[in-house]
């Protein structure tokens, strides 16, 4: 297998995750692991943008490695090698306290889908092209599929997407939810970096407890959701971040909730 990258650097709070494994974006072993090291570089973000370089996101697994697997011991070992690494990156992904955009342009398909999905904010194109693409190989979804896909577009249409293994434009994506809207002139990579910062930019813990309460919301009633956002909001409001917004919104100037310093990158 050829070597792959993936190219990791903290800039104005945001951390920049690009892909750039070649043609199509696959993600081999070298990739996974790249990937999953960079968990211990989310928690000096104040956002994350995943991009790509390249036409396409992501094609998904090294497939024509998996395909010539001499015997079941290789296939297991090398499926280990991409999926282990890669389910932990997701798994930090999606718990990040931080916003979370993906700019998907392309092909998105297999563990490429999962990577999109995984995060909060998809900003898509006209041409960009989802597929799960696991029944054609014979394969079961991973990368948190099964997890994400129903949580953002809901259980009916996300079975229907795995088991047909549909192909979904970025049309269609944000119609189904799937995606959070079409990037303009300047494309879905730019749009994706621009919301980043600008999120990177606001009131970061508001925006983190703002989603775990969303994430919550599923398991409570009413009731004690309401409970919850009482307890938060009056915790925000007295917070650095609260008083901030709230002696901007008094002279009528723009809040900085935080300045920081360019991080390093590898």
């Amino acid at each position: 297998m050829s070597e792959s990258s993936v190219r990791i650097h903290l800039r104005e709070g945001v951390l920049h995750l690009d892909l750039d494994t070649g043609p199509g974006n696959p993600l081999g072993p070298v990739a996974a692991a790249e990937l999953d090291a960079a968990r211990t570089k989310l928690s000096d973000a104040r956002a994350i943008v995943l991009t790509a370089s390249g036409d396409d996101f992501c094609f998904g697994a090294d497939a024509r490695a998996i395909i010539s697997a001499s015997s079941d011991d290789e296939l297991d070992d090398l499926v280990d090698r991409i999926a282990a690494p890669l389910h932990g990156f997701v798994g930090a992904l999606v718990a990040a306290d931080v916003p979370t955009v993906a700019g998907v342009t392309g092909w998105a398909t297999g563990i490429g889908m999962s990577l999109a999905c995984a995060c909060d904010l998809v900003i898509v194109e006209p041409t960009t092209r989802f597929r799960s693409a696991y029944p054609t190989l014979g394969f079961t979804p991973d990368g948190g599929l099964t997890w994400t896909l129903p949580r953002r577009i809901g259980r009916s249409r996300a079975t229907e997407l795995l088991l047909a293994d549909r192909v979904v434009d970025g049309v269609e994506a944000v119609g189904l939810g799937l995606a959070t809207r079409l990037a303009g002139v300047e494309g879905a990579t730019a749009d994706a970096v621009a919301s980043a910062h600008q999120l990177a930019a606001g009131p970061t813990r508001a925006l983190a407890v703002t989603k775990q309460l969303v994430e919550a919301s599923c398991a409570r009633s009413v009731g004690e959701q309401l409970d919850e956002e009482l307890a938060a909001v009056r915790a925000a409001a007295k917070g650095p971040e609260g008083r901030a917004g709230r002696a901007a919104a008094a002279s009528r100037t723009t809040p900085e909730f935080r300045t920081w310093n360019d991080g390093g990158g590898s």
